[in-house]
């Protein structure tokens, strides 16, 4: 009788997860439908052009550039979809699409798995894990990493990252070393998918003395040993092909990386980005500012139920997130826009996780359930929202390439304007030169030159280009942000011409000669579209 009403049990709980799993593939085709034909931005056309030439592992393996990164299973990911889909970005998406839902599946699989660990009922385990998995899915900071082609190297690193702790934390109560090999193998594709990876065995560490209470020094040895081994052969494989392996990995820490990691971090993954408040000339995020608010009130309740003691499953998930963003605390997130996002896409897998523990502390199932429905919507909404300059920037992209291509001739190119990103997404600050020779293929194209790049906030941003004698002048909309200056230094082109800036929105090109109009084709951007400057 006790064994039919666990199999029966057990049988319910398949019902459930086989439920959740179908619902998160609905839910996913609904958020990220609007962007399954996006044209290739920026990056996607140096990967794209660099699998052409150099086959499955070209990303990695090209001599003298700066493109170099131990990717391997990035670049296998984009040939194999270059081989089945060739230059349609549908299968591109559909594949980052598939990874991100899977992701999400996975999550709540570990958080049922540490739950299982500490003492939290059955009924409140199920609810954790499932509104852990559809908030990762929903979450509005997702949209770089789902909806940018080039994005899926932080999607495709975390499925294995997740996978491996979730074959670790089964391997501990399965006898045999099948889960414990798996584990391993998944760390392995983790670090060949993306360097962030080398946190994970300090996690498992944390995992195992926390929740199995490990206390056999050499057992523990044991456990780690084909983890430390694995990441051993990474950094010294990763030194052989990089000449700076540990610039990325490493860093110095001081009092910034630790605001950065403790408040601006945290409030990105989880708040829109909101811009920033000034006191003077000095700008704090409102994002962090909101952050604060939230834990300022979490603690308050806290207090009010009269727990003196913040459960300890909330010490482990915010020590394993704070681990988690260590090979990420050098680099930046906008506060006004999505850019940069894609490096929080890992620590935000376990930012939900706590955040969810968070709530389902301070409020009883019917609140929590509550609580969790707005924030699935509110992000909902924030995501679709952001998804449109995702969509924008494609359309912008493709329709720039084949201008260009159709006004192409024989003569070098110069671009005086070319859009960095609209709203930040990603337009052309990489790859037009790529992009203008797979839309050409096999023709070859002439040498490219941009002068200025710039970031829009609308499509219809007018700027001004004029020509007086061997002078262009140039004036940005006041939407547009003068961003940077493209790198001349190695093209021949530039010695034609010197460059100066006025301000933001204004600036002039003096060339050398007027001979130069007939050597050169000039183009421009305004209102959407390329013109040609005669």
């Amino acid at each position: 009788m006790a064994l039919t009403t666990r199999f029966l049990n057990e049988l319910e709980s398949a019902k459930t997860w086989i439920l959740f799993i179908f619902s998160c593939f609905m839910l996913s085709t609904f958020c990220f439908k609007g962007i399954i034909n996006t044209f290739f931005l920026s990056d996607d056309f140096v990967l794209l052009k660099n699998i052409n030439e150099f086959g499955p592992f070209g990303i990695w393996t090209i001599k003298n550039s700066s493109w170099i990164f131990f990717r391997p299973l990035i670049s296998l990911s984009i040939f194999l979809d270059h081989k089945i889909w060739s230059l349609n970005p549908f299968g591109f998406h559909i594949t980052n699409i598939v990874f991100h839902t899977i992701n999400s599946i996975l999550l709540s699989i570990l958080t049922f798995l540490i739950l299982k660990h500490l003492k939290i009922p059955e009924k409140g385990r199920y609810f954790i894990s499932y509104a852990s998995g559809y908030i990762f899915l929903v979450l509005c900071t997702h949209t770089e990493s789902v909806s940018w082609i080039s994005g899926r190297t932080d999607i495709i690193a975390t499925f294995f990252f997740l996978a491996s702790l979730c074959t670790f934390l089964q391997s501990e109560k399965m006898t045999g070393a099948y889960y414990k090999i798996l584990s391993v193998l998944f760390f392995t594709f983790a670090l060949l998918s993306k360097e962030t990876a080398v946190t994970l065995p300090l996690i498992i560490l944390l995992m195992d003395f926390y929740l199995f209470k490990s206390k056999d020094k050499k057992n523990l040895i044991k456990k780690m040993m084909p983890y430390l081994l694995i990441l051993l052969i990474y950094l010294f494989v990763r030194s052989y092909l990089i000449n700076n392996p540990t610039d990325y990995l490493f860093t110095r820490f001081n009092i910034k990386i630790l605001f950065k990691i403790l408040i601006i971090f945290p409030s990105r993954i989880f708040i829109p980005p909101l811009g920033k408040f000034f006191i003077g000339n000095f700008g704090i995020p409102l994002n962090a500012i909101l952050f604060l608010i939230f834990i300022v009130l979490f603690f308050l309740l806290i207090l009010k139920k009269r727990a003196t003691i913040i459960p300890k499953e909330i010490y482990l998930i915010g020590v394993i997130f704070l681990i988690s963003m260590i090979p990420t605390m050098m680099l930046s997130v906008s506060s006004t826009d999505t850019q940069g996002e894609r490096f929080l896409y890992l620590p935000s897998a376990f930012f939900v996780i706590l955040l969810t523990l968070m709530l389902y502390n301070i409020c009883n199932l019917k609140y929590f359930v509550i609580v969790i429905f707005i924030v699935l919507i509110f992000h909902y909404v924030h995501l679709k929202n952001c998804n449109k300059n995702w969509i924008l920037a494609g359309q912008i992209s493709n329709r720039i390439t084949t201008e260009i291509a159709s006004l192409l001739k024989e003569k070098p190119i110069i671009i005086i304007n070319l859009p960095d990103s609209i709203n930040g997404a990603f337009i052309f600050r990489n790859g037009i030169s790529e992009a203008i020779e797979l839309c050409c293929f096999p023709k070859k194209i002439p040498e490219v030159c941009i002068i200025i790049t710039h970031e829009l906030k609308d499509l219809s941003d007018l700027i001004i280009v004029t020509k007086e004698e061997n002078t262009i002048h140039a004036v940005l909309n006041k939407n547009s942000i003068l961003t940077r200056e493209d790198d001349l230094k190695n093209n021949p082109i530039s010695k034609e011409f010197s460059y100066k800036s006025q301000d933001f929105n204004e600036c002039h090109i003096n060339f050398n000669s007027e001979l130069i109009f007939e050597k050169n084709l000039f183009l421009y951007f305004s209102k959407g579209n390329i013109h040609q400057l005669k």
